[in-house]
């Protein structure tokens, strides 16, 4: 797939909270080329929020191709006729069944994954959803100068987790009683990634900037999964989300 790169930059979101500001930097934002169409389906039973999420999709995307349902039986059908999907934008809840059951069932169906779009502002529920396996978490509340640059951010390759979620100091399912005790028992590398990926960037990205494999970075990231006691990349980068709150250290540089 040919894609276009914008200019790097280190832009960060229209959010009043600093911490949030500081994390969400923004880099190689891609933009497709018109050769190449990025199928998109947007499943939301509110149909001015969905005729709103496509026309800004539009704007972003040159040549993205998207497809409106509005209930979950709409979606299975369309991914049990269609073998060609890239990104669902799914909403959480849906007057015919759960977002959550949906996306257990049918997110091997895109390629790039899937964007979690909601009402519910529960940190509890945002960091499940993300824990899951989501590409990020929009609530509907969120204007749409950080929508525009949520969805930037999530087709540039990184995660979109929305301000409220960083209220929660502890990482999701356990309690850590002193984040900033679990933190200091990697090491100074270990912490350096971790800050790397918390910034949002892949691993290629973190290998490149280090000069080290992508492999290497990858034995890294499960070494720290290891030693915080924690599952994924999602986990590991809120608890040094709560480290860098309860410490006053900033995460990013």
């Amino acid at each position: 797939m040919t894609r276009k790169h914008c200019k790097k930059d280190s832009t960060t979101l229209d959010c009043p909270q600093s911490l949030f500001l500081q994390w969400t930097q923004i880099r190689d934002i891609a933009r497709v080329t018109k050769d190449c169409t990025v199928n998109i389906v947007c499943c939301d039973d509110h149909p001015i929020f969905r005729h709103a999420l496509v026309h800004l999709l539009h704007e972003l995307i040159e040549d993205a191709k998207c497809t409106e349902v509005s209930s979950g039986a709409e979606l299975k059908q369309l991914c049990l006729h269609e073998t060609d999907l890239d990104m669902l934008f799914l909403d959480l809840e849906l007057p015919d069944g759960s977002g959550r059951s949906l996306f257990k069932h049918h997110h091997t169906s895109f390629s790039k994954g899937v964007v979690f779009v909601s009402a519910c502002e529960d940190s509890a529920t945002i960091l499940s959803t993300l824990s899951d396996g989501a590409l990020g978490f929009i609530p509907k509340s969120t204007s749409i100068a950080v929508l525009r640059q949520a969805i930037q951010l999530i087709l540039s390759g990184g995660q979109y987790i929305p301000p409220q979620a960083l209220t929660q100091k502890a990482k999701p399912q356990q309690e850590h009683t002193n984040t900033h005790a679990y933190i200091e028992q990697l090491t100074s590398r270990q912490q350096e990634i971790l800050k790397l990926a918390t910034k949002g960037l892949t691993n290629r990205e973190i290998a490149s900037l280090l000069t080290l494999s992508e492999n290497t970075i990858k034995a890294h990231l499960r070494a720290i999964y290891r030693t915080l006691d924690v599952s994924n990349r999602t986990e590991a980068t809120m608890l040094w989300m709560a480290s860098a709150s309860s410490e006053k250290r900033t995460p990013t540089s």
